[in-house]
């Protein structure tokens, strides 16, 4: 009896040792994205299929090489600070007119490209007094470097609607943010200038 109770006092001290050298594995879902680590908490990252409302469905590649520049960036935050969102927002124009830009010089495209980087350029005038104001440094030039080209106009249009889509999502996140008023409108503003570009780009998606 004695051996008895000895054996069994030990197996219920080493269980819980041998229990705690054992790994979690990390599972991933593919259920948005989600991945579950080794102590349990969940993480998930956007996706073209979480951000698409449904209209359609594209598997192109993200537009910039860098997840954390312009929109892409932007969305992956919950708060900023206002010097932040201007730089979010001033890189994803840039970046949007910067390729706009490449497909209508490199791929000879028409409407809706040549009325939309006409629209680009006043949302880049429209965030410069704000630039000025809060005495912001930004490279004017390193959309080139984040710009994944397309090579051609029909892959354009597709991520171009995946780019609107990713900008709009920015500026509705800004929008919940304490903002000075004069920036709540021109954010405002913006986002329903993209919303319109959007629009367009689902039109011509069978023009080419």
């Amino acid at each position: 009896m004695r051996n008895f109770l000895i054996l069994s006092l030990t197996v219920f001290l080493i269980l819980p040792l041998v229990q705690c050298g054992k790994k979690t594995p990390v599972v991933n879902s593919t259920e948005n994205n989600v991945t579950i680590a080794e102590d349990g908490t969940k993480t998930s990252e956007p996706t073209m299929g979480n951000i698409h409302d449904g209209s359609e469905s594209t598997e192109t590649e993200t537009a910039t090489k860098d997840n954390e520049y312009g929109a892409h960036g932007a969305i992956e935050e919950e708060s900023f600070t206002i010097e932040e969102m201007i730089v979010y927002a001033m890189q994803d124009e840039l970046f949007a007119h910067g390729e706009y830009e490449y497909i209508i010089n490199e791929l000879g495209a028409g409407k809706p490209f040549t009325n939309i980087i006409k629209s680009e350029r006043n949302h880049i005038n429209m965030l410069r007094p704000y630039v000025t104001k809060y005495e912001i440094n930004i490279d004017e030039d390193q959309w080139k470097e984040e710009l994944v080209y397309p090579t051609s106009i029909k892959e354009a249009i597709d991520t171009c609607i995946d780019a609107e889509i990713y900008n709009i999502k920015m500026y509705e996140k800004f929008l919940l943010q304490d903002l000075p008023d004069d920036l709540r409108d021109t954010f405002d503003k913006l986002k329903r200038g993209s919303e319109n570009h959007l629009e367009s780009f689902r039109k011509s998606r069978n023009s080419y």
